[in-house]
């Protein structure tokens, strides 16, 4: 089951996603291949997670308390 994404967090999304799809226009014109595959990626799961089909963490809160104790 998918919670909502709050009204602000959705507006982010949308920039970030219109933003990624500049992006791989950029980089494909400069013929770098991963990078525009990597910034394709990204623009696929952002519009994913605007349509609901994917929720907005995917690791966890145990994945998030890791990756904090990384420096100690």
């Amino acid at each position: 089951m998918n919670t909502p994404i709050r009204h602000d967090t959705r507006e982010k999304l949308i920039y970030v996603h219109s933003m990624l799809r500049e992006l791989k226009t950029i980089v494909e014109a400069e013929r770098c291949d991963m990078l525009a595959h990597l910034i394709e990626m990204a623009y696929l799961e952002s519009g994913d997670i605007l349509r609901g089909s994917r929720t907005l963490r995917s690791g966890g809160a145990s994945g998030l308390r890791i990756a904090s104790d990384r420096g100690k």
